[in-house]
């Protein structure tokens, strides 16, 4: 099963179940890793225009307070697998493909990784 989790009252409704009964002290961990699976892609531009994945790297930083951040490259085609223990996080990309790499690219809202649901985050650099 897939679930596909952004800022929303659902994702906080996730997000609070996947947590209950655990520590969120900010020292143990809320749950096993998850599997996020996710692309980075271009968007935007003319009516009809190809959304490519393109290659470059997409950072998830914790939004727990506790500092956390993974840093995964993507393959050619702009996919990524990451695991990620549950929480939300505040996810970005950069590609040399946008802005020669000074770009920022973002998913749509906080990214809620709940356990027991691999997660698949798109991750735009929208074209103008």
């Amino acid at each position: 099963m897939w679930g596909v989790f952004s800022k929303s009252a659902l994702a906080a409704a996730v997000l609070g179940s996947s947590l209950a009964g655990c520590s969120n002290d900010g020292r143990a961990p809320l749950g096993p890793p998850v599997v996020v699976h996710g692309i980075l892609r271009m968007t935007g531009g003319p009516y009809g225009a190809p959304q490519p994945g393109v290659a470059g790297r997409v950072i998830f930083v914790s939004k727990s307070g506790a500092g956390d951040t993974t840093d995964p490259s993507t393959r050619a085609d702009g996919t990524f697998t990451v695991e990620l223990s549950p929480g939300a996080y505040e996810v970005t990309g950069h590609s040399p493909q946008y802005g020669e790499d000074r770009g920022v690219c973002r998913a749509e809202g906080s990214v809620v990784v709940a356990s027991r649901s691999p997660a698949l985050v798109t991750v735009a650099c929208s074209r103008k």
